[in-house]
């Protein structure tokens, strides 16, 4: 049998790598930007909703969108509106507006994933799990340098030189996307339902719920909104200078994708159902220690056991939603629309939880990390 193109083109893993630094670049630059320019803390946590809600709606649309036309077709024109919001960011001078150019921005990135995950999906000869620690691991790694680059790029030169590097990086990847990708064409329509995906392997919804998995999508998706979209300017009001900030993200990226790297092994010890409740209580624990912390030393802890938490669980929640199901672009679609639920929710009631009190934002992250915990072990408990 011929082999697929994209299982000899290390193109996707590449492509992944270098969207996700972009994305850790702008991602820190973006809330220092508006903080400087004197946004509100609400404002703050608006521009970061603006950008989950558009990409929890518009993910599934895309990812059903790539089954019925051309992957690459898609992530050429993700890479295309990414460089045009980094360079709407460099222009612009008034917070509010950042609004607009987040849902652009966060539309392209929607259009990007989905599409990239069931592209590397649909390898065959290949088992998925180990192309998804190739992808996981290549995004990861590049989370983990990508918001270090940013907050080195505003101290060593100004605010705005992030989005100059994220347009450039953005146009490459999309003329080589034109010129690298040669994808196999589908030859029938695919479909997908829940139910479709719960009732393909018995023996794993025994071990572990859909809502588990759902929910535990939420709450790291809900964690890691919440500090990457207030995080920063709180760090940066408490006295923390840009690079530190970097740093701890640079920490929680390089947890993650450890984690990633030795995922299967976590799972053959914890089993799915034990990483979603260990990850819920880290998340937890996680986010009592940082109400009670001030300064880079004491947040690294708390960045350490996020970053294990959000790789454990996502690693375990990918793997769940894209092995059982035929339509790729569709369960894909599902999964990133989760993750974007997550970020709206975790940025739109961190920033209006802000104006009250700083960290009351991360005390609901506590409570929400509680709640969820409760429910995975009664569903766990059932199950058995």
């Amino acid at each position: 049998m011929k082999k697929n193109s994209q299982l000899i083109s290390p193109f996707p893993y590449v492509a992944a790598f270098s969207v996700q630094m972009i994305n850790g670049i702008v991602g820190i630059s973006v809330p220092i930007n508006a903080f400087l320019l004197r946004a509100s803390p609400f404002l703050i946590g608006l521009i970061g909703a603006s950008g989950g809600i558009t990409y929890s709606v518009m993910s599934l649309f895309f990812g059903i969108l790539s089954d019925r036309f051309k992957r690459k077709t898609l992530i050429f024109i993700s890479t295309v509106l990414y460089g045009f919001s980094s360079l709407l960011y460099f222009l612009l001078e008034e917070p509010f507006f950042f609004v607009m150019v987040r849902i652009l921005e966060w539309m392209s990135v929607a259009m990007f994933w989905p599409s990239l995950e069931a592209l590397i999906a649909d390898t065959q000869g290949e088992n998925i799990d180990e192309s998804f620690k190739k992808f996981n691991i290549s995004w990861g790694s590049a989370m983990t340098i990508g918001p270090l680059i940013g907050g080195a790029l505003i101290s060593l030169w100004t605010t705005k030189t992030p989005f100059l590097l994220s347009a450039s990086i953005s146009f490459t990847l999309s003329i080589s996307t034109i010129l690298l990708v040669k994808e196999k064409p589908r030859r029938e329509k695919e479909h997908f339902s829940l139910a479709q995906s719960a009732s393909t392997e018995t023996t794993v919804i025994k071990q572990v719920s859909l809502f588990s998995v759902l929910s535990s999508i939420f709450l790291f998706s809900f964690i890691v909104g919440t500090l990457f979209s207030l995080f920063p300017a709180y760090a940066t009001d408490l006295g923390i200078p840009a690079y530190e900030i970097g740093l701890l993200m640079l920490l929680f990226g390089t947890v993650r994708t450890i984690v990633f790297y030795y995922a299967k092994y976590i799972e053959m010890r914890l089993k799915k159902a034990g990483i979603f409740l260990t990850s819920s209580l880290i998340f937890a624990a996680s986010s009592i220690f940082i109400v009670n912390s001030n300064t880079a030393s004491m947040f690294s802890l708390c960045f350490a056991a996020f970053g294990f938490g959000a790789g454990a669980s996502y690693a375990t929640a990918i793997s769940f939603m894209l092995q059982w199901g035929s339509s790729k672009g569709h369960a894909a679609g599902i999964f990133e629309s989760s993750i974007g639920l997550g970020y709206f929710v975790g940025s739109l009631l961190g920033g209006a939880l802000s104006e009250l009190n700083s960290q009351a934002p991360y005390i609901l992250c506590l409570l929400l990390s509680l709640a969820i915990f409760s429910i995975q072990a009664v569903l766990l408990r059932k199950n058995q």
